[in-house]
């Protein structure tokens, strides 16, 4: 028996439709496949829980399970509810005559009840483009789903709500959402006024002319200097968007999760997206791994790609992921108050105040973060290095050894791979030792 229903993956501030095809035979086996990352591959196990708990019956059969397209990585949690549905489907406790029409996703608890997702925005507006008639999805996501228009938005509550829907025995109305009318009503609301600004004075001028003439603007400075204030006033003057680029804006809260910590209920995001860590930059970017250091220094270099003009016969495109990796996890660090030790501070960051505690600011960000690091260095660590073993570039490698040396302190030990434990130094010494000469712009190993 083969059963296909859809799911999505974003893909960017885009989503690309994922078939999930479901093969099932005699036999007790289960295999996944179609590039799935670690959260995908755990799906069986909260699957499998929340049948039980639900009063359905444990797959009888061998299934193989394909998520195509599979040159698309598909991460997260949210692909549990679709799975688990193919799986009812071809167990025949769900009918399948449903499954083409709708798209469905949701993160499945191990009680059957379902969790928001990230992203919904983009894979709402994936189903219509692609013809389906509506989205199934959990509940607390039903409004931002149900601004697009001429599409069925069905935010259920648990698994069980979702077998009785496909199965005709239970109706439910679908969530609509007057788009224009909810942007008309919160356009001109905001929160943090560029009018509370006192003093500042120049900068305020400069941040006036940006906001009046569409231009960028970059602040650099120490901790304290208010960057990161003004930064989140901007928007207050900038012009009204239009429902276009208000739609554009609510695709990139969507998938950065942003949507699903919301204070309040509205479906479309009517200000201008504005993160004080994508428009500001402090100076110095400063790591240390044991007696190995590497410094950013913003004062020096007029761009980031210029700490690797020494190298010869250099890979822009590795440098770009270089970069990318250095920015995720200096965006990890912003999640942490450091102890007054600088020693114990692996990613030392200028000229910081010091106070006598540690913790975790916001912890379900840091942990998002370090397991994004960590996949983004192993791909970095593995185009590296060839079947044999053989360094394609000893310099890059060392780079991206001693970042993720970095993530594997503080990454869940269970997302480290063996593969990558087998090649990190147990004792590092002078030998993965480096820094930069900014005077004679040239690395030194």
């Amino acid at each position: 028996m083969l059963i296909k229903c859809f799911g999505a993956a974003p893909q960017g501030i885009e989503a690309v439709i994922v078939s999930i095809e479901v093969h099932a035979v005699p036999g007790f086996e289960f295999t996944l496949v179609g590039l799935p990352d670690n959260a995908v591959k755990e799906s069986h196990e909260r699957i499998v829980a929340a049948l039980t708990v639900n009063g359905y019956n444990k797959p009888r059969h061998t299934l193989t399970i394909n998520m195509a397209p599979a040159d698309i990585k598909k991460e997260g949690a949210s692909y549990d509810l679709p799975l688990a549905i193919g799986m009812l489907a071809a167990e025949e406790e769900v009918q399948s005559k449903l499954l083409g029409e709708f798209v469905i996703m949701g993160e499945l608890s191990l009680d059957g009840s379902l969790q928001p997702i990230q992203g919904v925005l983009p894979i709402a507006m994936a189903a219509k483009k692609a013809g389906f008639r509506g989205i199934i999805l959990p509940a607390q996501n039903a409004r931002e789903a149900a601004v697009v228009k001429h599409l069925e938005v069905y935010g259920m509550m648990n698994l069980q709500e979702v077998v009785q829907f496909l199965n005709g025995v239970q109706s439910f109305t679908p969530t609509r959402v007057d788009t224009a009318a909810e942007f008309e009503m919160h356009a001109f609301s905001t929160e943090l006024d560029f009018s509370d600004v006192r003093g500042q004075e120049n900068v305020r001028r400069a941040m006036e002319v940006a906001a009046a003439g569409g231009h960028n603007i970059l602040m650099v400075g120490p901790p304290g200097a208010g960057k990161s204030m003004l930064a989140k006033r901007l928007p207050s003057i900038l012009p009204p968007l239009t429902l276009d680029e208000a739609l554009e804006t609510t695709k990139i809260y969507s998938v950065s999760g942003m949507m699903m910590r919301k204070k309040d209920s509205n479906s479309v995001s009517t200000k201008a997206p504005a993160r004080a860590e994508f428009v500001c930059s402090n100076s110095i970017y400063k790591f240390r791994f044991m007696d190995f250091e590497f410094v950013w220094d913003f004062e020096y270099m007029d761009d980031p790609r210029d700490i690797f003009k020494g190298i010869v016969d250099g890979d822009p495109g590795i440098e770009t992921r270089l970069i990318i990796l250095v920015d995720l996890l200096m965006e990890y660090r912003e999640c942490w108050i450091f102890s007054c030790s600088r020693e114990n501070d692996p990613f030392y960051f200028g000229d910081v105040e010091y106070k006598d505690y540690k913790c975790v600011i916001d912890k379900e960000r840091a942990d998002r973060i370090i397991r994004k690091a960590y996949e983004y260095a192993e791909v970095i660590l593995w185009s590296l290095t060839t079947k044999d073993g053989r360094l394609l570039h000893v310099r890059y490698y060392t780079l991206a050894m001693m970042l993720m040396n970095i993530i594997c302190e503080y990454a869940p030990a269970s997302i480290v791979s063996d593969d990558v434990r087998a090649v990190l130094p147990k004792n590092p010494s002078n030998e993965h030792w480096f820094y930069y000469d900014f005077r004679k712009r040239l690395f030194v190993i």
